[in-house]
């Protein structure tokens, strides 16, 4: 991604644990680092990442003829988390170096206030992951037409992935400077991801979205 750095010799430390499961015999879908935006990846209970973002992985090419390719028609969020359920489908494994790191903006660190004031405590200024409210209707829709694709076949899998996917989204569109064009994201990206509507956001919803302040 355009917000991400990578670390001397990311790609060789990928590929020499590419190279070492292959040979014994493993399908990888990928390998990624252990550490992403100066955060430790979750792992799933097999010990592979949980659900890893697509910047910084490294892909044998010839996964893609047995998983297929990303889905451009998610455009933006939830392409990495659709292409892992599609790949564990198929029997392919996720890598993780534990001790990779790699700089990744997760998001915009907004200071929180209270009635104007800067919102401290334990002598800390508070902040709130902020993003735009057309990524936060990405966000939503995706997820919603995720669950409505894979969670009948991946219900704990899904279930984690809603419940930090919502926790997110729920501080980020209440304690937002701009709550109510977060909380219009919502609802627009719930409604579309129901109905299936896929691809770029409208022009009529990006509208009424507005822009943040």
């Amino acid at each position: 991604d355009q917000d991400s750095a990578l670390a001397d010799g990311h790609v060789e430390r990928l590929l020499t644990r590419i190279d070492a499961a292959e040979a014994q015999g493993v399908n990888v879908a990928a390998a990624v680092p252990g550490v992403v935006g100066g955060a430790p990846v979750l792992n799933d209970p097999t010990g592979g990442p949980f659900d890893p973002i697509q910047s910084g992985q490294l892909l044998p090419v010839g996964a893609f003829e047995a998983i297929g390719e990303f889905r451009t028609d998610l455009f933006i969020d939830a392409v990495d988390s659709e292409f892992t359920v599609r790949a564990r489908e198929a029997g392919y494994r996720f890598l993780v170096d534990e001790g990779l790191a790699m700089e990744h903006a997760l998001g915009e660190a907004v200071p929180l206030s209270v009635f104007g004031r800067p919102l401290v405590i334990l002598g800390k200024q508070r902040h709130v992951l902020y993003h735009a409210p057309w990524r936060t209707y990405y966000m939503v829709r995706n997820s919603v037409w995720l669950s409505r694709q894979y969670g009948a076949d991946h219900r704990g899998w899904m279930r984690r992935r809603n419940r930090k996917m919502a926790e997110m989204v729920l501080w980020g569109s209440v304690l937002a400077p701009d709550r109510v064009a977060q909380l219009r994201a919502v609802r627009a990206g719930w409604r579309d991801g129901r109905r299936g509507t896929l691809g770029r956001i409208r022009p009529d919803v990006l509208g009424r979205l507005g822009r943040r302040a």
